[in-house]
């Protein structure tokens, strides 16, 4: 029976090619819809698709889904919006709605604003796609039909095929809730894991804690008896201090009468001292006055022997200067004679020259007088005679000259001709030029090889260069990464990463602090075994801050104050006194196995600092083990703390505390190792690379070198190979050249027997030449023995003119000389008698000098000197043994000063000694002043109590000395601790019940997801139970109507995972009339799509829709199979509203209402109205 609801109505309006509203009425039965190709009529499919919630526009034969818009032609412009209206009869409220009709519309605008609306009200999708559901008109459903899922049968696999029963199942929504519930099951695992995450970060961070919080109880009760017992001690000192104070008092007052006697002391001996320092000055002064004295008539006494001696030396030279005097005359006086005998010699000669000079002159004048008789004729002839021998001369040079050219013609004719020399050299040449070609392809080859090797080796080189240069760039890698990394640490170390924020301010501004000089950590060296055993000792003391003095410290304190920086602790290494371990402990712990040492000793540091690491580590022992650390502090009966290398402690009074950490966290010094080691690597690898690069350096300049060699040896190469080319053209040249050797011996033969005649014509010719030189020699001996003839008459008749010219010339060559030798004896004479002039002078002044009557002697009157010289030495004698009596009586009175004076000054010494000591009393009674004010302060503010009040509570037996044994011990247990974080207990209460909260929502997250994992699963079955039946009943449906559609035969559906319902595909097999069994996929095209469609029909039997559009599902088939499906249209039509896209005849025949597509205007649809009627009659 066909369900009420139906299709009554559709509405589109600017939907693709539907570009004004259109409006399709739908009725119950069969409703066709027809068109010719391109009309627009599966527009009408997509529109109710489009509608009903598609979201994908490829589906819609689209890229985007404004494509669904119409985009205008040529004549209409393009539209804003497209929107297409559904209109439902729902009276038996098949929809979701108690509306009996349901308008459902969709708009969506160019500018991508989408909308729907149900009956006028805008909804969600999901409203859509909710009212649908579970009505045959939702996701999946078959209420539409097209070519596409018949083609989808046809050609899917059965794993996809099983999508076509799973719709038709209905089990989308079980898909859906699944789908959520895996979501749902994520979001638990997320939140799970997040929980978990956090609960395990919780108890890491709870492992710590809980250490924290068990040190700051055993603080907490070390605290509390050390403030009971601490109050005690300080009404105890407060005691002892005031005792003290009156004692030192005592002292301070005995101090000061020994001062006063002193003081009387001292003023007595002062005045001693001054009478004998007056005697002394007196004393002073006579020695002064008689030093004066003396040193007066020591000077007069000098002077007088200075005169004395002055005298003595006048008398002396002035005997010594008359003796000088007489010597220099006798001697003048000899030195004028022979200047006077010289004179006369010189003048006489002087004369005789003159003479000679007057005689010389007179003999020439008659000389010049003589006769010049003629030698004309003479001269004539000898001037013919040598004419005739300049002609003769020139005849012989003539016949020379020829005779000369016929022997040089001779010597030509008996040398080699240059036929002769080319054609004996040609062989020569050759042979000499066959062994430089061979020396020329030898050193070719040589020097090949010798190219071939430099370039093997340079090939050689530039691998190893290669090779070099990546293993340096490797190198560089890591050391650039090492860097990097160093940098980073080198910067977490400058920022004090990891420090507590009071101890990293101070350190960061410390250039702006007095006398810090950094933290613990910085300023120790601890080798890499013992960091950790140390780290998790130490803790947070590695981060106290070393200065100078408390006043530096104050400082620091004040300004994290002010800054609202944070807390520190400060050493003071004025104050700080190291503590260290009793030797007989040390001793005993020692000898047992598995003892390392005591940290103090482990740990490097600067000699200064070295108060301050004993203070902190002096008394911590480092252990190999656990077992070993329990032993030796059982040895040390638990007052120490001890730690392994592993980081366990046990501390002073026996708790413990170890473990590991899950992650690897490192610490300051940790970090610090890791940053000194990383800088030597860094360094060490800075030195490889700088090697490295070294190396290659070498290499390439042999690289070059080679390249060098290999560029000559080439340019070598090139060369020889010139030369081999030049030497083998040379040699074919030769060889050429020897061909021609024969012609040429044949030529020389003919040019032999012409030179032969040649040489016998010359011969003759040489003989004539010979004759004619032989006569013209006579006739120049003639002419050259009648010259010589008239010569000797010219020079008879010359003779006489000649001797007289010749003593002429002697006479004049006499006259210079004798000229010269008077200027010269001119010259002499004049010296001599300037000389005797002056010797005559000198003679004359030393005769002077000796006759005159006050000649040098000495005027001084040496007797009266004598006299003075005497009184002043024994004036002088006085005075000394004056000077001596009162250096005496000085010395006496001195000493007696010195005596006085020591004596003044042993009692200032004790008088010093006394107010030092009176000082030092009274330091102490101010320190003791001030450690009871502090007592007395420490008793106020620490405890709000009064000395008096404490004092009345002070026990009976009150033992301060054991007490502040006991306040003492646990002043260092307390400090041992470190730095306590008292909120650690708050904190691990606080973060307990964080994890217990965590742990509780863990569970019920694990309830959660084994829920949603139970639901699941029965999703699963449902689905699986769901799909099973609706297969059964497809595959039913489908065998019943097969038959039908095809006039018999047989056909099944089959499951190809029977055992998996939740993964099995569906197989179709088919028996066509008169066929046997097979595949879908062995059938012919028709047969396959009808069997399609016949599931398609199954399908829709078990699970009915309101309506179905089917969009040329069967288009494939052939008329007899379009009558079938038409047939079976009619026939279940009474379950299904049917609306048919075809263009089918039979098809057409089989509808009740028939509407047709056009598109009379360009790419633009419209719906017109078909008479049945006229259509079964066309």
């Amino acid at each position: 029976m066909r369900t009420s609801m139906g299709l009554t109505r559709l509405q589109l309006k600017g939907f693709k090619s539907f570009a004004d509203t259109t409006t399709i009425e739908f009725s119950p039965g069969i409703t066709g819809i027809v068109g010719p190709n391109g009309s627009g009529k599966s527009n009408l499919s997509e529109s109710m698709r489009w509608v009903m919630g598609e979201q994908s526009a490829k589906g819609l034969r689209g890229n985007q889904m404004a494509d669904v818009i119409f985009a205008g032609t040529e004549l209409r412009p393009a539209v804003n919006m497209a929107e297409v209206t559904m209109v439902f009869d729902n009276h038996d409220h098949a929809l979701k709605s108690n509306l009996p009709q349901l308008v459902v519309k969709r708009s969506l605008y160019v500018d991508g604003t989408s909308e729907y609306a149900i009956n006028g009200k805008v909804c969600r999708l999901k409203d859509i796609t909710d009212l649908f559901m579970d009505s045959g008109l939702g996701k999946g459903s078959f209420a539409i039909i097209g070519q596409g899922r018949v083609d989808e049968i046809l050609n899917s696999k059965p794993e996809t095929r099983r999508d076509l029963i799973e719709e038709v199942a209905g089990v989308y929504k079980y898909k859906v809730q699944k789908k959520q519930a895996e979501g749902q099951l994520a979001t638990t695992m997320d939140n799970l894991n997040r929980v978990f995450d956090i609960t395990h970060e919780i108890k890491e961070q709870l492992a710590p804690l809980a250490e924290q919080a068990s040190i700051a109880r055993d603080y907490q009760n070390q605290k509390s008896e050390y403030d009971k017992l601490n109050k005690f001690v300080l009404a105890g000192e407060i005691t002892t201090l005031t005792q003290q104070q009156a004692a030192q008092a005592d002292h301070l007052a005995e101090l000061k009468g020994t001062q006063a006697k002193l003081e009387a002391a001292i003023k007595a001996g002062q005045a001693d001292l001054a009478t004998n320092q007056n005697e002394v000055a007196t004393l002073d002064e006579r020695l002064t006055a008689a030093q004066e004295d003396l040193l007066a008539n020591s000077k007069q006494l000098e002077q007088k022997n200075g005169q004395l001696k002055l005298a003595q030396q006048q008398s002396d030279y002035a005997a010594s200067t008359r003796a000088e005097k007489q010597e220099a005359l006798a001697q003048a006086k000899a030195e004028l004679a022979a200047v006077t005998k010289t004179l006369a010699t010189q003048q006489a000669e002087l004369a005789k020259q003159t003479a000679a000079l007057a005689e010389n002159q007179t003999a020439q004048d008659r000389l010049a007088n003589g006769d010049d008789a003629g030698k004309d004729k003479l001269q004539q002839q000898l001037t013919d005679l040598r004419a005739q021998t300049v002609d003769a001369l020139q005849q012989q040079a003539t016949v020379r000259n020829a005779l000369g050219e016929i022997k040089k013609q001779l010597a030509r004719l008996g040398e080699d001709t240059p036929l002769e020399a080319v054609a004996t050299a040609v062989p020569a040449a050759l042979a000499k030029s066959d062994q430089d070609l061979s020396a020329a392809k030898q050193a070719l080859a040589v020097a090949e090889e010798t190219l071939a090797g430099t370039e093997h080796n340079h090939q050689i080189g530039q691998e190893r260069l290669d090779a070099r240069q990546k293993q340096w760039y490797a190198a560089l890698e890591i050391y650039q990464q090492a860097k990097a990394r160093l940098g980073s640490l080198q910067e977490i170390n400058e920022d004090y990463g990891g420090f507590y924020a009071g101890a990293k301010a101070v350190l960061q501004n410390k250039a702006h602090l007095a006398s810090i000089h950094g933290a613990v950590a910085e300023l120790i060296k601890v080798p890499a075994d013992y960091t950790t055993a140390i780290e998790m000792a130490a803790g947070g003391a590695l981060q106290n801050i070393v200065v100078d003095t408390e006043r530096s410290a104050t400082q620091a304190i004040n300004y994290l104050k002010q800054a609202h920086a944070g807390r520190a602790t400060f050493l003071p290494m004025n104050v700080i006194q190291p503590r260290r371990i009793p030797a007989n402990v040390l001793a005993t712990v020692q000898t047992m196995p598995g003892f390392i040492g005591v940290a103090s000793s482990l740990v490097d540091t600067l000699d200064r600092y070295r108060n301050i690491v004993d203070n902190l580590l002096g008394q911590l022992l480092i252990a190999q083990d656990l077992d070993t650390a329990v032993a030796i502090a059982r040895a040390s009966q638990h007052r120490y703390r001890i730690v392994t290398l592993a980081g366990d402690l046990i501390n002073p009074g026996g708790s413990m505390s170890g473990g590991a950490n899950k992650r690897n966290q490192s610490g300051v010094l940790a970090r610090r190792a890791e940053t000194d080691k990383l800088a030597d690597q860094v360094k060490q690898m800075s030195a490889e690379l700088d090697k490295r690069q070294s190396a290659i350096k070498e290499l390439q300049t042999k690289l070059a070198g080679l390249s060098d060699d290999r560029t000559a040896q080439q340019a070598q190469v090139s060369q020889l190979r010139t030369t081999l080319a030049e030497q083998q053209e040379e040699n074919h040249r030769l060889h050429e050249q020897d061909a021609l050797a024969a012609q040429q011996r044949s030529l020389l033969a003919k040019q032999q027997d012409r030179q032969a005649q040649q040489r016998q014509e010359l011969t003759s010719e040489q003989q004539d030449r010979e004759t004619e030189l032989a006569r013209v020699t006579d006739q120049l001996a003639a002419l050259k023995q009648q010259t010589a003839a008239v010569t000797d008459q010219i020079n008879a008749a010359e003779l006489s003119q000649s001797e007289k010219s010749e003593r002429l010339s002697t006479l004049r060559d006499t006259e210079m000389q004798l000229s010269q030798t008077k200027a010269r004896l001119d010259t002499q004479v004049a010296t001599a008698q300037e000389q005797q002039a002056g010797l005559i002078a000198q003679v004359q002044q030393l005769t002077d000098f000796l006759t005159a009557k006050d000649a040098p002697t000495s005027h001084i009157d040496t007797a009266a000197l004598q006299a003075d010289i005497t009184d002043l030495t024994g004036a002088i004698d006085h005075y000394s043994q004056q000077i001596k009596t009162w250096q005496q009586d000085k010395a006496k009175a001195a000493g007696a000063v010195s005596a006085a004076q020591a004596q003044v000054d042993r009692d200032q010494e004790l008088r010093h000694q006394t107010l030092a000591e009176q000082e030092d009393v009274a330091v102490a009674v101010d320190r003791l002043k001030n450690q009871t004010n502090t007592r007395l302060a420490s008793l106020s503010e620490d405890y709000s109590l009064s000395y008096e009040a404490v004092q009345a509570d002070l026990p009976a037996d009150f033992d301060l000395p054991a007490t502040q044994k006991r306040v003492k011990l646990l002043k260092r247990g307390i400090d041992e601790l470190g730095p306590v974080n008292l909120n650690a207990i708050a904190d691990q209460e606080r973060l307990q019940k964080r994890a217990d909260f965590l742990q509780q929502q863990q569970d019920d997250l694990l309830a959660a997801k084994k829920q949603l994992e139970t639901t699941m699963d029965e999703m699963d079955s449902a689905v699986a139970d769901r799909f099973l039946a609706t297969f059964q009943a497809v595959a039913k449906a489908f065998a019943r109507i097969f038959p039908i559609m095809f006039g018999g035969g047989a056909a099944e559906l089959t499951l190809t995972l029977p055992d998996d319902l939740l993964h099995t595909g569906v197989d179709i097999t088919a028996q066509p009339p008169g066929k046997k069994l097979q595949q879908l996929s062995l059938l012919s095209g028709g047969e396959r799509a009808l069997t399609a469609i016949t599931l398609l029909f199954a399908i829709l039997q078990v699970r009915p829709a309101p309506f179905c559009v089917l969009d040329e599902v069967e288009a494939s088939l052939d008329d007899a199979n379009i009558d079938r499906f038409a047939h079976f249209l009619q026939q279940y039509q009474k379950h299904t509203q049917f609306i048919v896209i075809t263009h089918r005849r039979g098809t057409m025949v089989a509808a009740d209402r028939l509407y047709g597509v056009t598109m009379q205007e360009s790419g633009v649809s419209k719906m017109v109205s078909v008479s049945l009627k006229e259509f079964a009659n066309s």
